[in-house]
């Protein structure tokens, strides 16, 4: 059952539309309504509106000292954000308004060259992406006697289809909730943009499928058998209008394009990753809300997914910038391993992600990897998820790797040991290229220099805590303080997650992929030096270069650099006794002579 009652929730948000654009032909659209339906939030941060009108006039009507608010030139979209005082504190939730309308012609496979203003809510629906984001919600005032329902129980999900896709109507009683998704109905109920009150009386009068929304969740919690109380006599009634099926595809858990789906991905090819985010974010935080390992999860509708496969290769006229938002928010608050598998599966790997596409069929030691290195990734990614929600970790996972093709073809000719060695030690370590590969993709996809640095930094990192722990255990402590004092607690945190699901993704014959015991040892010193000691860095030092060149009158160059970082080296090891300006000047001069 669809979380029905959460919808009241908007009621402060439809007044504050009312008192920004002094209009009430307005409804909310798309992702809110979704969200509160799944129950997977309570009150949306940001919400999208529709509703009759130009652009100009609407923007127009808005008090400019009270909300900030500024158009899209082509496309009409007007953003508007509480600008100060208690309009700000009171509602913090940024309102993007787009009128009504239908769209024509896109030869650049992203945006309409054709645009009509519309008054028509059946022509807007159909401009749309999916069904799940093409619900109407709006309110009007409606004062009534509590109307007693036929049904005291919910409607089954079943149950519920059959009435919206038979009948049309569907009234919640208590929630004072009028749900249309007739399309017949539709056009005489929102007539030019505005509900007709004439014909919501009538419906009320004449529906057959009148309920009482019961929360059972909340009942049990309870203990007791009270059903949702109704609402008072002066709240306004709830118009819910559903032209596509969406709450059908809700309740079934499908992504289900509208009209014709090959039509709706030739017109915007950033639907096509659109379709898998939603359903990497749907499905993550459903299972965040729930309790229940049973729950059903989105999947995309077989003739939706086959357009998809079929339009892929016009994902290459998308703006990669556009790209990196849906992978962003996919690896932020979904799971990158579905958005990777369902990517895959799609054929979009070459234009996404290059370097990770070309490591399938990368076969590795079956002794260590008992697959190729691309099923290796998303094994370490699927486990990393688990323990870390950094969406840079996570990326950094899906590239650690990127660089064994070109290292593994290098073993191709049976090189002996001192040609490992050589290739270990150079450009083809998979550490040292794949960072470069990171850079290269990433920036090509828009992330900043700072989000491309930090993924560099994790995948040309990824094998150091590995390293530590191979050490003499007398030394470990020494060489983690290393890694803590150049990356910081929360980096080195990372990097042990990012060592644990590189185990869990080995699958090695030879290892006991569940103990993890000698990693969670190196967190607790993490920890120890993080609470004694805090992070020591080079600026923490007792000297700097210019110290060293008066000392020793040596000129500025390469080599005061290396000094100094001799000097931390020694220094990191025993803060409390070696960090005088009077011992390390001793300590280099040993070197100097």
């Amino acid at each position: 059952m669809l979380h029905f009652d959460k919808l009241i929730n908007l009621t402060n948000n439809i007044q504050m539309l009312h008192e920004i654009f002094q209009e009430n032909k307005l409804f909310l659209i798309g992702g809110a309504i979704r969200n509160l339906l799944l129950g997977i939030e309570e009150q949306p941060k940001d919400l999208d509106i529709t509703g009759v009108g130009h652009p100009d006039m609407l923007r127009e009507n808005i008090d400019k000292e009270k909300y900030s608010a500024f158009r899209t030139e082509k496309y009409g979209t007007i953003t508007v954000i509480p600008e100060k005082g208690e309009n700000k504190e009171k509602n913090k939730t940024q309102y993007e308004l787009t009128p009504f309308r239908s769209e024509d012609d896109y030869t650049d496979n992203r945006h309409p060259d054709i645009i009509q203003r519309s008054d028509n809510l059946i022509d807007d629906s159909k401009r749309r992406d999916f069904s799940i984001n093409s619900l109407y919600y709006t309110q009007i005032a409606y004062e009534s006697e509590n109307i007693p329902a036929e049904n005291k129980e919910n409607p089954d999900n079943e149950t519920l289809i059959k009435y919206l896709e038979k009948d049309g109507v569907l009234f919640f009683s208590n929630l004072k909730l009028l749900i249309v998704s007739n399309p017949n109905i539709i056009e005489k109920l929102v007539n030019q943009g505005e509900v007709n009150p004439a014909i919501v009386q009538y419906l009320l009068n004449t529906t057959k499928t009148l309920h009482h929304y019961n929360d059972n969740k909340q009942n049990q919690q309870k203990k007791n058998n009270t059903a949702t109380k109704f609402l008072p006599k002066k709240a306004p009634l709830q118009i819910l209008i559903d032209p596509n099926h969406g709450l059908r595809d809700m309740l079934t858990r499908k992504i289900i394009a509208i009209g014709t789906a090959e039509k709706r991905f030739q017109e915007d090819a950033l639907r096509i990753i659109r379709a898998i985010r939603f359903t990497s974010v749907l499905n993550q935080q459903l299972k965040n809300k729930s309790d229940n390992t049973k729950i059903t999860l989105f999947d995309i509708d077989k003739t939706t997914r086959l357009a998809m496969k079929k339009k892929v290769s016009l994902v290459n006229n998308i703006a990669k910038e556009r790209i990196k938002d849906e992978i962003t928010k996919s690896f932020g608050k979904g799971s990158g391993f579905v958005f990777t598998a369902l990517a895959d599966e799609l054929g979009l790997l070459p234009i996404i992600f290059p370097a990770l596409h070309k490591t399938k069929h990368n076969d590795q030691p079956v002794r260590y990897h008992p697959f190729d290195t691309y099923a290796h990734t998303i094994l370490t990614l699927y486990h990393l998820e688990k323990i870390n929600t950094n969406y840079l970790v996570r990326l950094a996972m899906l590239y650690h790797d990127t660089g064994k093709p070109e290292q593994y073809a290098a073993y191709s000719s049976n090189p002996d040991k001192n040609e490992i060695r050589k290739i270990l030690g150079g450009e083809l370590n998979h550490r040292v290229s794949g960072p470069k590969i990171a850079k290269k993709e990433f920036g090509a996809l828009g992330f900043s220099k700072k989000e491309t640095q930090e993924i560099m930094r994790y995948i040309a990192e990824h094998h150091t805590p590995g390293e530590i722990l191979m050490a003499r255990e007398a030394n470990r402590t020494k060489k983690l303080r290393k890694l803590y004092s150049d990356g910081g607690f929360e980096r080195v945190n990372n990097l042990l997650d990012i060592t644990i699901a590189d185990r869990q993704g080995q699958y090695n014959p030879l290892q006991n992929s569940r103990d993890f015991s000698d990693v969670e040892e190196l967190r607790n010193i993490l920890v120890e030096l993080k609470d004694k000691e805090g992070q020591f860095t080079s600026k923490d030092l007792a000297i700097n270069g210019q110290d060293i060149m008066k000392e020793f009158t040596l000129p500025a160059g390469p080599q005061i650099g290396e000094l100094l970082n001799k000097a931390f080296l020694r220094v990191a090891n025993n803060i409390a006794e070696r960090n005088q300006k009077k011992v390390i000047l001793k300590y280099l001069q040993t070197l100097i002579k």
